[in-house]
Formats: C-alpha cells, sequence, structure tokens
C-alpha cells in the first residue's frame, strides 16, 4: 500500500504541533504577559489603601454633597461641558446666562442661534469649541426624542459611551460625568483631584497613568458602591480631597 508520506501519524503529530499547538502556546504566554506588565503598572511599590475607608471617612467628615449641582438633566449636560479646563465658578456664570435664556428646555438650547450661544457661555472660556460641542451633544440627544429614560432602556452603557465620544469636544472624562449623574452608571471618575489624591494616597505619581487604566483600577477596589455613592465619591474628591489629604497628615 502507498501511504502519502505528508500524512503519517509522525508527521500529522508535528503537523498539529506547528499549527495549532505553538500559536495557542504564543497567545497564553502574551496574554500572560499584558496581564503581568499591567499588574506591575499598576501595583509596583503601591502603598495598599482602603478606598472604601477614605470614602466613609470622607461622608462621615464632610457629610453627603448631593451632586450634581443641577435642577435638569439637561443643565447637568451644559454643565459638564462647560465645565472643562476652567472652575465651577465661571461655568455657574455661564449656566446662569443659559437658565435665563432657556429654562434649560433642551429644544430651546437646541435652536439657540450658535453666536448668542457662543455670546451667553463665555464667562466659561473656549466657547467656540463648547458651543458647538453643546449642540452636538443635544442633537445626539434629540434622536432619541430627548427621552433619557427611552435611552437608558435601549442603549447599554457601552454604546452610550461610545456614542459620547464620538461627539467632537466629549472625551473620557465628561462621557463619564454624563453615565454617571444622567444615566446613573456606576463610574469612578478619573480627573484631576482623583489623580492628586490617589498620587499621595499611594505615594507614586499616577498622573501620566492612561484614563482607563485607573478608572478600571479604582473601580475594581470598589465594587460595593452603588451608583449613588460614585456620585457623591466624586462630589467630595473634586470638593474636599486636598482638605482631606491635609487632615492625613496631621494625624500621623
Amino acid at each position: 500500500m502507498c501511504v502519502n508520506p505528508l500524512y503519517t501519524d509522525s508527521n500529522l503529530f508535528h503537523l498539529l504541533i506547528s499549527k495549532l499547538i505553538f500559536p495557542l502556546f504564543f497567545i497564553f504566554v502574551t496574554i500572560q504577559q499584558v496581564n503581568i506588565n499591567c499588574n506591575r503598572f499598576l501595583k509596583r511599590d503601591v502603598i495598599y489603601i482602603n478606598y472604601y475607608q477614605v470614602f466613609n471617612d470622607m461622608i462621615t467628615i464632610y457629610g453627603r454633597q448631593y451632586w450634581w449641582p443641577s435642577d435638569s438633566d439637561w443643565e447637568t449636560l451644559v454643565g459638564a461641558i462647560l465645565v472643562q479646563n476652567t472652575n465651577w465658578k465661571n461655568a455657574e456664570k455661564s449656566l446662569a446666562n443659559l437658565r435665563e435664556k432657556t429654562g434649560f428646555k433642551p429644544d430651546i438650547l437646541l435652536n439657540v442661534n450658535l453666536e448668542v450661544l457662543k455670546k451667553l457661555i463665555k464667562p466659561s472660556g473656549f466657547y467656540n469649541a463648547k458651543a458647538k460641542t453643546i449642540k452636538n451633544s443635544l442633537l445626539f440627544f434629540e434622536s432619541f426624542g430627548f427621552d433619557i429614560n427611552k435611552m437608558k432602556k435601549t442603549l447599554s452603557p457601552k454604546t452610550l459611551k461610545t456614542s459620547l465620544m464620538n461627539i467632537k469636544g466629549i472625551g473620557n472624562e465628561t462621557s463619564d460625568v454624563i453615565l454617571l449623574y444622567i444615566f446613573d452608571q456606576p463610574i469612578f471618575i478619573i480627573d484631576k483631584y482623583a489623580r492628586r489624591m490617589i498620587s499621595r494616597l499611594e505615594g507614586r505619581d499616577v498622573s501620566k497613568f492612561k484614563y482607563q487604566v485607573l478608572k478600571e483600577y479604582m473601580e475594581s477596589n470598589l465594587q460595593r458602591l452603588t451608583y449613588k455613592d460614585f456620585q457623591e465619591y466624586h462630589a467630595l474628591i473634586d470638593d474636599y480631597s486636598e482638605e482631606y489629604l491635609r487632615r492625613l497628615k496631621n494625624e500621623k
């Protein structure tokens, strides 16, 4: 009987090894290496911090803040955009102008002339870009009839995040503020105050860590918190983290 040498048991074994086992082994090793690198990136020389305890301490000392400071989801949406690259005091001036002009009715906001909108939000700075971001954001919400409850029911958090990030002028931080305070998603927001607090508590500089990496790191340590807790945590960090860190330093 003539046997094709390509299909002997020995050759089949080597073929299986080369075509299937080696690639699978390589993928496994690669994934493990990525996990190791990620863990080293996050946990090298880190002081363990109980962030549940930090949250509870801040709640006990400073009380609940009941953020976001607004009377409607639309005011929250616009406020999240206006506060970019400025302080809340300046954002409040623009919000007061918009409140008087539109009452934060989404259809009225959307139909305000662009040049008029720019003048109304000028106190918060970067008004040319922010005016366009507000308009484009409202167009996205208009595509769902300005029905946020419908959006909550029909869109997954991942889809919402992607859609918001596709709007020019909305990045990771702003989209997460919207997801946390409008769509009630349990999210830890990474802003400059959070980065500063984490850096000081853990004794390392996290200012250059990628947003998503640091966010996932914090959320993995805070899995028992509800979205309302995350809302409070963000408010406490932004308003009181510096005072809290000074307090800890004085107690040592």
